[in-house]
């Protein structure tokens, strides 16, 4: 039991003969079933080619995702603004006057520390 397996339908069909002459019927089911087989993928592909023509690859159209919109800032009330700059001076008045005593301080040590040795 040999015979070709080809792409040519023509050929296939001179095997299926020869086949018949050789062995029974089952076998002349089988090659016509893989001609079947072999029609069906061939439109299969066909499709599937058309649907990458019409829609895009699908890894491709993965790729190209909507952008998110950025959330717009909410306008602030003049009044509220005002308090926080407020605030915000305060803040940095006191920050100022912790620095300068702690610099104050620290001279004060330097002052001490070059009497004794001094001294």
């Amino acid at each position: 039991m040999s015979f070709l397996v080809s792409n040519d339908r023509d050929e296939l069909v001179k095997n299926i003969r020869v086949v018949v002459c050789e062995q029974s019927h089952v076998i002349i089911e089988f090659v016509s079933l893989m001609i079947e087989k072999e029609r069906i993928t061939k439109k299969k592909s066909i499709r599937f080619q058309e649907k990458i023509k019409q829609n895009g690859n699908k890894k491709e159209k993965k790729k190209k995702k909507k952008k998110k919109k950025k959330k717009k800032k909410k306008k602030r009330s003049k009044r509220r603004r005002e308090t926080k700059m407020e605030l915000s001076s305060h803040n940095i008045l006191k920050r100022n006057l912790r620095k300068s005593k702690e610099f104050g301080e620290k001279r004060k040590r330097r002052e001490k520390a070059n009497n004794i040795f001094t001294i």
